[in-house]
């Protein structure tokens, strides 16, 4: 959605085709809901529950994209596409196999302990290569946590307070615990909404 809402605010007709039934599915429900219209209200074009099915190129060097949503098979004219299937760890060049290390159940990442520790005792990992969350700032703290367990300093790796942010327009920000997996936990929230008409920036920006 980042690029998708870059595009768009540069003046280029964008379609997004979702394989999931909303946006940005990580995140809670009215979030979703409030920044698919803010897309819509910009023209970003979005079908959901849609899955590419074949991509070519015309003789006159359009892509022709073709989707089945909900057992219809729709099509769109591009002059781009820009794929975001997500990412993968790579492993290439640094031996892992010839090592014996252990890759995680799916195969997607060096199989880590909460010290960052692989299943052979002196040889941590960090990083996108662990098939955990690929953000740079969890990157850096698995860094530290592999460092001092190294030098003999005992600490684990948390997970359940990552920030993480998507640039979108307005951007949207979460940390801990989203709203929906609290209620599935059974945890009792409490609820807090603040207005982006007080906000400063938002009335600066119009």
């Amino acid at each position: 959605m980042e690029f998708a809402f870059i595009f768009a605010n540069f003046g280029v007709e964008v379609t997004v085709v979702e394989s999931l039934n909303e946006c940005l599915s990580g995140f809670d429900q009215d979030v979703c809901e409030e920044i698919t219209q803010i897309a819509s209200d910009i023209g970003i074009r979005m079908y959901f529950g849609a899955k590419v099915e074949e991509i070519i190129k015309s003789e006159d060097g359009m892509c022709v994209v073709s989707f089945n949503q909900q057992g219809r098979v729709k099509y769109i004219l591009a002059e781009k596409v820009l794929m975001a299937t997500g990412r993968k760890p790579f492993f290439e060049g640094l031996g892992v196999e010839k090592l014996g290390i252990e890759l995680n159940n799916s195969g997607r990442g060096i199989k880590v302990n909460e010290r960052m520790q692989t299943n052979i005792p002196n040889i941590y990992a960090i990083g996108d290569v662990t098939g955990k969350l690929m953000l740079a700032h969890v990157a850096s703290h698995q860094a530290m946590v592999a460092v001092k367990n190294i030098m003999e300093d005992p600490c684990q790796m948390e997970y359940n307070a990552v920030p993480s942010a998507i640039f979108t327009y307005p951007e949207i920000a979460a940390v801990g615990t989203l709203e929906k997996d609290a209620v599935k936990q059974g945890l009792e929230i409490e609820v807090g909404k603040f207005p982006f008409a007080a906000n400063g920036k938002a009335l600066t920006l119009g």
